[in-house]
């Protein structure tokens, strides 16, 4: 989704500090091959680089004196560092002229490539953009490809079907204007060889040249964030959650794996409307809820009063509950103190630490099983899942990871082969006895992987009272509990599971981000930070 910086409306001199380690950075071969002086370079650069003077040449404005640019380049940027001041973004915009989204359209290569205006880039958006013709021709938007009711693609003969060797004959820009004269309503129009005529607006290229646009225009989940006990967010919502608390507790969902709710009525329908704040109940063998209480003669460790490791549930299945309900009804017992563990911070830890336990504990299924009560289940996963990175952007799973503030992002592998964590599949109470054949490096790896769970700086430890719930992430979060004594009063949970979808699907229509300077935004602040003095450092240097 096509969405402009507020510095990008203003002139050079104008700007954060950030414009000049663009300027810099942009054009710094050019300067070091002139011939001219260090400060007549950078004055023609500045120049050159003003917004007013990008192309295409409709959108210039006018031309002001290169005299003394420089000199106020540097005191503003001096003046933004010592004070910390920020721009009075309303005034600048209105002082100055608009630049627009594109600058120039080159069709003679093998694909179609736009240069966007560097003032609209930032490292998570490409200054240039290519387009591969037979992706554009078989991603056209108009009625005769996409059905303008059901906003599905047609399916069409094949005759009529994109061929893979498709060309243009012809390509133009329309210039249909746009707000404030942006130009990201601007159409591009191809004429194909095939006499199919496709248009395509610039915001929408824009958008399609980098998966972080995509996504945002999708309004996909927020980037994962590892957490460890110092950073969780542990203040609990109160309920009944108000439309912007709903949007809180999906956002720290996604991002955390967890929120905390307190104040939920103490009976045992009222986790129907927890459910149904977030997603769907999913029905499993124990049915849509069942309640965790310590019974005689129970067919689950859950339902006695001894101490349960840190464990994630259902991992005997195919596919695993996504999310999980736990809401306290009662709890008149000393003991059973709760225990969560993000199991994504301790596996990028482990990849860190031990690199060869980690990748061992990617490559070998650890089979899992519950035999009780006339249920015989089944099945194999890998304590750490990996995914090919950018798949299931449309889910918290497939998305790139934060760990604490490093903004650090891990991904492996190389080129397309790239991936990333997708989950964790870790249940020592179901776990079944490994193959005889596996090698002696997975049972050395799965010991030390529940040491690194079970280390406290990763976990964080609350007493449920009355009334309190936790939604958590049962493919991310391990949870665990103390052992109590049954005899001293009740203890009870009710319990559901959700549908990943459904809930995937209620963020996009409820979420909202929470923390501040979501999400590229903060990105680009905290780099601008670290590189700001440098840039200043190399422009002073360059006048001099």
């Amino acid at each position: 989704m096509f969405r402009p910086r507020a510095r990008a409306l203003a002139p050079l001199w104008r700007t954060s500090p950030r414009s000049l380690r663009q300027c810099i950075s942009n054009h710094a071969l050019r300067l070091k091959d002139s011939q001219a002086s260090p400060k007549a370079a950078v004055e023609k650069e500045v120049k050159q680089t003003r917004i007013w003077r990008v192309q295409p040449s409709a959108m210039r404005q006018r031309e002001e004196p290169a005299e003394d640019a420089i000199d106020q380049i540097v005191e503003d940027a001096e003046e933004d560092l010592e004070e910390g001041a920020t721009h009075d973004v309303d005034r600048e915009k209105s002082e100055a002229p608009v630049a627009p989204i594109w600058q120039a359209v080159d069709t003679r290569a093998a694909s179609l490539n736009v240069t966007f205006n560097p003032f609209y880039s930032s490292s998570m958006h490409p200054e240039h953009a290519s387009y591969p013709y037979a992706w554009l021709r078989a991603s056209c938007t108009c009625s005769a490809c996409i059905d303008p009711s059901t906003k599905q693609r047609r399916t069409l003969p094949s005759s009529d079907r994109p061929q893979p060797d498709v060309a243009p004959r012809k390509v133009e820009v329309l210039r249909v204007g746009g707000k404030e004269g942006t130009g990201h309503a601007d159409e591009l129009q191809v004429r194909w060889d095939d006499r199919h005529v496709s248009r395509y607006t610039f915001a929408w290229l824009w958008t399609h040249a980098s998966g972080r646009e995509v996504a945002q225009a999708q309004h996909a989940p927020p980037r994962r964030r590892a957490w460890s006990t110092s950073d969780l967010r542990t203040d609990a919502l109160q309920w009944p959650l108000t439309a912007q608390d709903r949007g809180k507790a999906l956002d720290r969902l996604m991002r955390y794996g967890v929120v905390f709710l307190s104040g939920v009525p103490r009976d045992g329908e009222a986790i129907w409307d927890v459910a149904g704040q977030f997603g769907e109940v999913k029905n499993t063998f124990y049915g849509p809820t069942w309640d965790v209480k310590s019974v005689p003669d129970s067919r689950n460790v859950a339902y006695t009063d001894q101490e349960l490791g840190f464990h994630q549930d259902l991992l005997y299945m195919r596919t695993p509950p996504a999310y999980q309900v736990l809401h306290c009804i009662e709890n008149r017992v000393s003991g059973g103190e709760s225990s969560l563990v993000d199991g994504l911070r301790v596996a990028i830890q482990f990849e860190n630490d031990s690199p060869k336990m980690f990748s061992t504990l990617t490559r070998f299924p650890i089979p899992f099983q519950y035999v009780n009560a006339g249920e015989a289940r089944f099945c194999s996963h890998t304590t750490i899942e990996a995914t090919p990175l950018g798949d299931g952007m449309d889910s918290p799973y497939g998305a790139p990871i934060d760990l604490d503030t490093t903004r650090y992002i891990p991904l492996y592998g190389e080129g397309p082969d790239r991936y990333t964590i997708r989950s964790i599949n870790f249940s020592p109470p179901f776990q079944a006895p490994l193959p005889t054949s596996a090698p002696p490096e997975v049972q050395l790896a799965l010991h030390s992987f529940a040491d690194a769970l079970e280390d406290p700086r990763n976990v964080y430890k609350y007493r449920m009272a009355e009334g309190d719930c936790v939604v958590f992430d049962n493919r991310r979060v391990l949870h665990a509990r103390s052992g109590f004594d049954a005899d001293e009063g009740p203890r009870w949970l009710k319990g559901c599971y959700l549908e990943e979808d459904a809930v995937v699907d209620s963020w996009r229509k409820h979420g909202m981000y929470e923390e501040e300077g979501e999400e590229d935004e903060e990105d680009e602040e905290t780099e601008f930070a670290e590189l700001d003095r440098t840039m200043l450092a190399e422009l002073k240097e360059l006048v001099e």
